[in-house]
C-alpha cells in the first residue's frame, strides 16, 4: 500500500465498511426516528447528532478484532477508536466547511495529540510506540456516500493554513477498493483563506 507502514494499513483494513455502516445507520435513523428534528439552518445540529448515533452504532455492533472504543464520550461527544494495546489511536473528526482537517485549538492535550514524530525522521516507521490519527468524516448530501478519510497529522495547525500532515489517503464504501489503493506521502501545508467559526475550534472533540 504505498507509502503507509504495514502496520496502519493492515489495521484499518477491516474497519472501513465498519465505519460506513455506522455513519450510514446514524444518518438513516437521523432521518427516520428523528425527522424533522434539525431545522433550517442547523446544520451544526445534524452534525452532532450524527456524531453521537455513530457512537452509538458502533458500540451496538462491535468492531472488529483488537479494536474498541475509548476515550470520554461524554466530552462533546468525542469518538476514539484504539487499535491493539494503543499502536494504533484514531480519533473522529468532522472537516472544516473548506473539506480540511480541523486544527487543535488551545487545548494542550488535543495539540499533543496532532504532534506525530514524522515518519521520514523515524528509523522504524513500525516499531513506533503510537501513530495518533485522525479519520475524518463529511456528509455531502442525505442520499451521497460518506466521504470519510486518515490523517497523521505533524502539528496542531492554525487558522489560515491546513494541518500539516505526512500521510492522507481516502477510506472507500468497499474493503475491496481499499486494499487496492496506492497512496503517497503528502505535505498538507499550503496556505488558505478562509473564515472559521469559533465552535470549530473549540477545545472538545468533534
Amino acid at each position: 500500500m504505498g507509502n503507509i507502514p504495514d502496520l496502519i494499513a493492515e489495521a484499518i483494513t477491516p474497519i472501513v465498511e465498519p465505519m460506513h455502516e455506522a455513519y450510514e445507520m446514524a444518518r438513516h435513523q437521523l432521518d427516520t426516528k428523528y425527522k424533522g428534528l434539525v431545522g433550517p439552518n442547523q446544520e451544526w445540529l445534524r452534525t452532532h447528532i450524527l456524531r453521537g448515533l455513530t457512537y452509538q452504532a458502533l458500540s451496538d455492533s462491535g468492531l472488529p478484532p483488537h479494536w474498541q472504543l475509548t476515550g470520554n464520550h461524554k466530552k462533546n461527544g468525542a469518538t476514539h477508536l484504539t487499535y491493539g494495546s494503543g499502536e494504533i489511536v484514531m480519533r473522529s473528526v468532522h472537516v472544516f466547511p473548506t473539506g480540511s482537517t480541523p486544527i487543535a485549538g488551545s487545548n494542550n492535550q488535543r495539540r499533543a495529540y496532532y504532534t506525530n514524530r514524522a515518519l521520514g525522521e523515524l528509523a522504524d516507521p513500525h516499531n513506533m510506540s503510537t501513530h495518533r490519527l485522525l479519520l475524518r468524516w463529511e456528509e455531502q448530501g442525505p442520499e451521497d456516500e460518506f466521504i470519510l478519510d486518515v490523517v497523521r497529522p505533524l502539528e496542531p495547525g492554525r487558522i489560515g493554513r491546513k494541518v500539516k500532515s505526512d500521510l492522507c489517503f481516502p477510506l472507500p464504501r468497499v474493503r475491496t477498493l481499499f486494499e487496492a489503493l496506492e497512496f503517497d506521502t503528502r505535505d498538507e501545508s499550503e496556505v488558505l483563506e478562509f473564515e472559521v467559526d469559533e465552535r470549530d475550534i473549540q477545545d472538545g472533540d468533534d
